[in-house]
C-alpha cells in the first residue's frame, strides 16, 4: 500500500509522536518512510519483495521495492524510482483507471501512452516492468457495469504493454478492438 495516507491524524496521535521522537523523525512524512523501510525489511526477511504505490518514495528511497506509479501529477516519481533501482509498474490514473468514465478519446489516449519516454536513460527504461489497468469497484454497482467499464480499454492497455513501439498503429488497433468487442458481446460480456 502506502497510498493516500492521511497523516493529519498522526499529528494528534500520541503513539505516532512518541515513535517520531524515539526514531528522531522530523515529521509525519518521515514516519511513513520509516514504516515503509521497516515493512521492506519484514518482507525481505521472509523472502519477499515489497510493492507499493508511488507515495512510498516520499521521505526517502526504498531500494529494491517495486513502485506502482499512479499519480500523473507526480511525473518525477518514475524517474526517482528508477534512479534508486526500483522497478516500476505504470498505471497512471488519467490513462489506466477504468473506474473513471470512458469518453470518446479514452482508447486513443491509452494507446498513445509512452511507456518509455526519452527522458529516461536506457538503464531506467529497463526498470519499467509494464503497465496495469485498474478498476476500483466501490462505485460500480454490478458485474455487468464492471465489464462495461473495463472493455475495450483493457485491450488498449494490452496493446501498450505488449506491442513493440514500431508496431503500434492506432487505426489498426481500433479495427481489431471492434472485432474483439463483437467477440466479447457474442459470448455474453457487456463491453
Amino acid at each position: 500500500g502506502g497510498d493516500e495516507v492521511d497523516k493529519s491524524n498522526w499529528k494528534r496521535c500520541p503513539d505516532c509522536q512518541t515513535r517520531m521522537r524515539a526514531e528522531g523523525l522530523p515529521d509525519e512524512a518521515a514516519l511513513q518512510a520509516w514504516f515503509m523501510h521497516r515493512m521492506q525489511r519484514f518482507c525481505e526477511a521472509r523472502g519477499r519483495r515489497m510493492i507499493g504505490w508511488d507515495e512510498i518514495l516520499e521521505g526517502g528511497a526504498v531500494p529494491g521495492a517495486t513502485v506502482m506509479w499512479w499519480r500523473p501529477w507526480e511525473p518525477q516519481s518514475v524517474s526517482a524510482a528508477t534512479r534508486q533501482g526500483c522497478e516500476v509498474v505504470l498505471c497512471p490514473q488519467s490513462w489506466f483507471y477504468f473506474s473513471l468514465e470512458e469518453d470518446a478519446n479514452s482508447l486513443a489516449r491509452i494507446c498513445r501512452f509512452d511507456m518509455l519516454p526519452d527522458s529516461l536513460s536506457d538503464a531506467q527504461k529497463r526498470q519499467i516492468k509494464g503497465v496495469q489497468g485498474n478498476l476500483w469497484c466501490e462505485h460500480v454497482p454490478t458485474a455487468e457495469h464492471a465489464e462495461h467499464m473495463m472493455w475495450p480499454r483493457l485491450l488498449a492497455v494490452a496493446e501498450v504493454g505488449w506491442s513493440a513501439p514500431e508496431r503500434k498503429d492506432y487505426d489498426d488497433f481500433y479495427a481489431r478492438a471492434l472485432d474483439a468487442v463483437a467477440w466479447l458481446q457474442a459470448r455474453g460480456y457487456h463491453p
